[in-house]
């Protein structure tokens, strides 16, 4: 923390147009009017976590991306990751040779959430309207 600015950046000094030197932080400038773009305070956030990572070894910009994700609620989180990482999925299910919940439980752990939703989806609509009722309740208290 630099004590002359307050700011987390690094200091350093620079002449102002009326002669005097000044304390300057290597931080990036910020947006000062937030009224004019409601997103400027994202806007702003951004520069500075990229200006601080491209300053970062690989190691510390893992820890601060693995930080920044687990703020976020667990399918947020999810939907940032796999925006940036590539995933074909797992495919469809395969025979299941150790029993069928292990090999689902299995083949839901390597499965994108697309893989996941709609087969979810396709296989809840196929069932018989009972079985879906009993299927849905037990869903809905593990929820």
């Amino acid at each position: 923390m630099d004590r002359q600015t307050g700011s987390p950046g690094c200091a350093s000094t620079r002449t102002g147009a009326d002669g005097t030197t000044k304390a300057a932080s290597l931080r990036p400038e910020l947006s000062t009017n937030a009224a004019a773009d409601a997103n400027a305070p994202y806007h702003d956030a951004a520069i500075y976590i990229r200006t601080l990572c491209r300053a970062a070894s690989p190691r510390w910009r893992a820890a601060i991306a693995w930080g920044a994700l687990r703020e976020l609620d667990p399918d947020d989180a999810a939907m940032v990751a796999a925006h940036f990482l590539p995933n074909d999925g797992a495919g469809p299910p395969i025979p299941a040779f150790d029993g069928v919940m292990q090999e689902a439980s299995h083949w839901a752990n390597v499965a994108s959430r697309s893989e996941l939703d709609a087969y979810a989806l396709a296989c809840v609509t196929r069932m018989a309207p009972a079985r879906q009722s009993a299927f849905l309740a037990y869903v809905g208290r593990a929820a």
